[in-house]
């Protein structure tokens, strides 16, 4: 995907070097200017730095827009799975140079093709939602939250220990599946399997990944209990 960007028309190429140079000029031929014309000069100088300051600044927010909208999962408002696994690249980093500790969380939402089928893809869209809001409100906001795609959920908890990690976990699982998504005035039960892994200043990204991956899908398998841990 290629972006282009309008910043707007740049200076006028050396505009504030002629300014500087015609200043220079002036103060070393006192007879040639008036008192006014050292300070004239200095002010037009100052005016085309303050512009070409503001242009930047333009510049930088357009930027940081463009950046937030890479990374961010339109629907939910949450970071979508680009800005999720830069977050945890940050954060397993972090953890290496520091020696935190925390846990990864995935949760696939159970049965999201039916309510599409049932519902209509509106109506999933309002699950989605519901779910991100759940997790949104009972997080902190040290922790990292995506969509990874479809009706994959991401939660890194970070600066927590393994075993309170995973009580987190369990009960972002028991609020979620005490929840509803309204539509059109009717109730839509979110049901989601969880698979949790911890992590430590020794954890590998792809084997952190792996293992909440394949707990969270032998979880999917098991009906009668759908949430599980992996301890590091």
């Amino acid at each position: 995907m290629s972006i282009a960007i309008d910043f707007g028309p740049a200076p006028a190429k050396g505009q504030a070097g002629a300014l500087t140079d015609k200043l220079l000029r002036s103060l070393r031929d006192r007879t040639a200017i008036t008192r006014q014309e050292p300070w004239r000069l200095l002010e037009q100088a100052v005016e085309v730095v303050a512009a070409a300051e503001q242009r930047i600044s333009n510049q930088r927010e357009k930027i940081q827009r463009l950046e937030s909208m890479v990374m961010t999962d339109p629907l939910t408002g949450l970071l979508n799975r680009r800005g999720f696994d830069e977050q945890l690249r940050r954060v397993l980093a972090s953890a290496r140079r520091h020696g935190d500790t925390g846990v990864l969380t995935y949760i696939d939402l159970d049965d999201f093709k039916q309510i599409n089928d049932h519902h209509g893809h509106a109506a999933g869209d309002a699950v989605l939602r519901r779910v991100a809001k759940v997790l949104r409100q009972n997080t902190r906001l040290t922790d990292v939250l995506g969509r990874l795609g479809g009706d994959e959920f991401g939660a890194l908890l970070t600066h927590t220990g393994e075993a309170e990690g995973f009580f987190r976990a369990r009960r972002l699982h028991s609020l979620l599946s005490q929840a509803h998504a309204r539509y059109k005035g009717v109730g839509i039960p979110l049901r989601a399997s969880f698979g949790s892994a911890s992590y430590d200043a020794n954890s590998d990204e792809a084997d952190l990944m792996r293992r909440a991956d394949a707990e969270m899908y032998e979880t999917k398998t098991r009906k009668s209990e759908r949430f599980d841990v992996a301890a590091e």
